[in-house]
């Protein structure tokens, strides 16, 4: 047992093993969450300290692959960011493009 995936919306998904690469003393195991598809630190500092490469890239794929019936459905709920209740322009947060607001476009210098 390798604990509950993190994530909130994931309501408790079991994770798999992962390995970031298959050579050995290179990183440790992380764990992956079949439900969201993501990749995040085990809670348990005696499982975050073994290698990596023991699971391998493949393992929870494989598993996943061969045994069908242990994939999740997706989650029906995505978080929408919102203040005040209102979504947030696209255009908006850390993906926007930098020093193209909104407001900058029609500045003048």
């Amino acid at each position: 047992d390798f604990g509950r995936c993190p994530r909130v919306l994931c309501e408790g998904q079991a994770v798999l093993p992962v390995g970031q690469t298959d050579v050995p003393h290179k990183l440790t195991v992380k764990v992956y969450c079949p439900k969201c598809q993501d990749v995040y630190h085990p809670k348990s500092s005696r499982k975050a300290a073994a290698d990596g490469a023991y699971f391998g890239t493949s393992l929870p794929h494989l598993l996943l692959e061969a045994c069908p019936e242990l994939v999740p459905t997706q989650p029906l709920l995505l978080y929408v960011p919102r203040i005040y209740g209102f979504r947030l322009h696209p255009s908006a947060g850390p993906d926007a493009p930098a020093g193209k607001t909104p407001h900058s476009a029609g500045a003048k210098r």
